[in-house]
């Protein structure tokens, strides 16, 4: 879960959701070398990439007391370094004298910044000394913390004009760069002795960047319900990654980025909620760019009874993942697959962005529209599909085969409730698929089974078809 709000919060949000028996693997706290106010009113943090302990005054404490309860401290970093004539500059005036920044056609530091009186440093990363000293940093941030991961942010913003301590273009070393950046984290991961324990994720990536890290997320969202940037393109970028090798994704649950007018809805993040709980590769949160606009986890009982519901899914799916996080090791297939992998003739599954599969066997279809309380499903030929939930076999296309053998791809409605996505399994699944999905059942049966009312499936009315332009 994510934080930018210090110690006192965080232990009252912690709180809260152990309280409510929410499984909590690790506080990633974005804020841990401080957080500054800025001119559009909301807090950033400071890109300086040492400990605040004004801000966290007893670092070590809290580590070990959410330690006992099983959770990990993560951390954060990112190849900026911001302009400040206090302490928090001090790591970019060591790097402006040692000319560890890319330089403008001035020869001076090329200065970047988000908002008015804000300016940033990228570092050279084509120059051996500051590679080394960033890696340095890396590592002392591990040694220092106790992190057992941290995000990797950015490393796209490599401008075209700047001048590189090796004298390449930067319009060659630009799409390389996400990969240097990459690389410098996992030698810190190693050389701090966790790469069999701890992990970092990035957001930027290209051709190799898998070789060096080890997940990715999907950067920053609107808190919305559109294509263009909210949850909609979401699952359009997690399955657009996984064909381009990137096999391993998550996204901000909720969206990230709130605008005036714009804010993250309870509905938005409970729905948001249930697709990360089957898409994502680890379950987590984020707090947003204007967190006290946004409705956050641990606000009300019901998102905290709603969060836990979602984490429980997650857990149950771990060891079904796990086998398909070893299958992305071997054969770079994607945890989360574009159904096109596996129906690529089928013109109806092979152009769809709003449902998914987990691997061969599982079948997902979130809601992502407000104010819905059903799902449209495409079940592509020649698999006879199951409610994940019930085991009620889905109505099915006979063709010359008989409706066993699944026949023709079918559109079905399904109602899905909140706490309820609609998740189909493959009666011919595999048998980790087979035990999720028990699992699955399991949880049911501890919230007093599946509301029968709320829980049909059946053949999508033919005038809906012809409206949404289904074929």
């Amino acid at each position: 879960w994510n934080w930018r709000c210090g110690q006192t919060k965080v232990r009252s949000v912690h709180k809260i959701l152990s309280d409510a028996n929410v499984k909590i693997a690790g506080l990633w706290l974005q804020d841990w070398g401080g957080v500054r106010n800025t001119s559009i009113g909301i807090e950033r943090v400071w890109w300086n990439w040492r400990l605040d302990e004004t801000h966290y005054e007893d670092w070590d404490a809290l580590r070990e007391d959410v330690g006992r309860q099983g959770t990990q401290l993560m951390t954060y970093i990112n190849p900026f370094l911001m302009e400040s004539a206090s302490e928090k500059g001090t790591l970019y005036r060591h790097a402006e004298q040692n000319n560890y920044m890319v330089r403008n056609v001035r020869d001076e530091v090329y200065k970047l910044g988000s908002e008015p009186g804000v300016t940033f440093g990228l570092l050279d990363l084509s120059n051996p000394g500051c590679v080394q000293w960033i890696e340095d940093v890396i590592v002392d941030m591990l040694e220092k913390t106790g992190a057992m991961a941290w995000m990797a942010d950015f490393g796209e913003y490599l401008p075209f004009d700047a001048k590189l301590h090796s004298g390449e273009l930067p319009l060659e070393v630009h799409n390389r760069y996400p990969e240097d950046w990459a690389e410098v984290n996992r030698r810190a991961l190693r050389r701090a002795g966790l790469e069999d324990k701890a992990f970092f994720w990035s957001r930027s990536a290209s051709l190799k960047s898998p070789t060096y890290t080890p997940l990715f997320w999907l950067g920053d969202q609107l808190v919305s319900w559109d294509g263009q940037d909210g949850i909609k393109s979401a699952v359009m970028a997690l399955l657009q990654s996984g064909l381009s090798g990137l096999t391993l994704q998550h996204s901000d649950i909720g969206g990230y980025t709130a605008t005036p007018g714009r804010v993250r809805t309870p509905e938005l993040l409970m729905r948001w909620m249930e697709l990360s709980a089957f898409s994502d590769a680890i379950y987590r949160t984020h707090q947003g760019n204007r967190p006290h606009h946004n409705a956050q986890p641990w606000n009300t009982p019901e998102l905290v009874a709603h969060l836990k519901t979602c984490v429980d899914i997650h857990v149950a799916l771990k060891p079904y993942k796990l086998e398909l996080m070893r299958e992305a090791q071997t054969s770079g297939l994607p945890l989360t697959r574009a159904m096109l992998i596996y129906y690529p003739y089928d013109v109806v599954a092979s152009n769809l962005a709003t449902q998914f599969l987990i691997g061969r066997d599982i079948l997902v279809a979130p809601v992502l529209d407000k104010k819905t309380a059903h799902v449209h499903v495409y079940l592509p030929p020649g698999d006879v599909w199951l409610d994940a939930w019930t085991t009620q076999q889905a109505p099915v296309q006979p063709d010359s085969q008989s409706s066993e053998d699944g026949g023709r791809g079918v559109w079905v409605t399904v109602d899905a409730p909140l706490g309820w996505p609609v998740v189909f399994i493959r009666k011919a699944a595999g048998k980790t698929a087979i035990s999720a999905s028990g699992a699955l059942r399991d949880l049911a049966m501890a919230r007093g089974g599946v509301p029968a009312a709320k829980r049909r499936v059946r053949p999508m009315d033919p005038v809906d078809r012809i409206v949404l332009g289904l074929t």
